[in-house]
């Protein structure tokens, strides 16, 4: 196994979802990939927070994450908004004000040009049916921001995510969905653009074997499955694509790639 670059879940991985503490040996494995000179970055699904509030909330954890380090999928949905006039929105209220911000007006009418969907979701039968309206009957375009089957509210609850909203439209319309967030290659392909590696060298650590880790794979990363997060040790073996590694926390992660770049050196 060569080892050139890191990709790191924020939530789960880094940081605990929703309430954001940081993980046991966070800081050390970010440490770790300075000392070793190999670059990395974080990667997040989470669109109830901006860019900017994760980047403080990172800055806060005393992390010392740049800009460019960071990537969440409101930064491919600010280039689809390009051009859009008004858009239906499923999502938290900070979804919504980016939405706004972006100039687009948002409705809970069907007679919009895009449909997004995000997490932090509420679901009345008015917005599902303007939604499917919107998509089946308007032409109008349809945006998940991910696809994540469960998330882990702050008080540990195991909660659907938006990846049930999506599916549940898709099946309906007949109209697949334009993924701007993980699993969808394009994401991960642009967390590495400046990167100029070999895909095969780097490595995709989450705590998601599903969302997360079969995307990687798909691309071509190496798959770490760390235990921190939303699913626990053995869900990997019932899935069709298994992770190259699996640790139930991260300093056994930093111990094996530690004796991994010691043997290659």
């Amino acid at each position: 196994m060569a080892l050139a670059g890191i990709l790191f879940d924020l939530e789960g991985v880094l940081l605990k979802a929703k309430t954001f503490e940081i993980l046991p040996f966070a800081r050390e494995a970010l440490q770790f990939c300075r000392e070793e000179q190999l670059p990395f970055g974080i990667i997040t699904n989470n669109t109830v927070e901006t860019p900017a509030s994760i980047l403080g909330i990172l800055s806060d954890r005393k992390l010392g994450i740049e800009e460019s380090q960071l990537l969440t999928p409101l930064k491919f949905l600010k280039d689809e908004l390009v051009g859009v006039e008004k858009a239906l929105v499923i999502g938290n209220d900070n979804l919504h004000n980016f939405v706004v911000k972006q100039g687009v007006e948002v409705s809970s009418m069907p007679n919009v040009d895009v449909v997004i969907c995000g997490g932090s979701y509420s679901i009345t039968n008015m917005n599902l049916y303007s939604a499917f309206s919107a998509i089946s009957e308007n032409n109008s375009r349809f945006l998940c921001l991910h696809r994540n089957r469960i998330f882990k509210d702050m008080h540990g609850i195991t909660r659907p995510d938006v990846g049930s909203i999506v599916v549940g439209l898709e099946y309906s319309t007949g109209i697949p969905a334009k993924t701007l967030g993980k699993p969808s290659p394009e994401y991960f392909k642009y967390a590495i653009r400046d990167w100029k590696l070999d895909r095969g060298d780097i490595l995709l650590i989450s705590d998601d074997p599903v969302s997360d880790l079969g995307g990687g794979k798909a691309v071509g990363f190496q798959t770490g499955f760390v235990c921190t997060g939303k699913y626990n040790i053995g869900i990997q073996e019932s899935l069709d694509i298994q992770p190259d590694m699996v640790w139930p926390s991260l300093d056994q992660a930093i111990a094996d790639l530690a004796r991994l770049t010691s043997t290659a050196a």
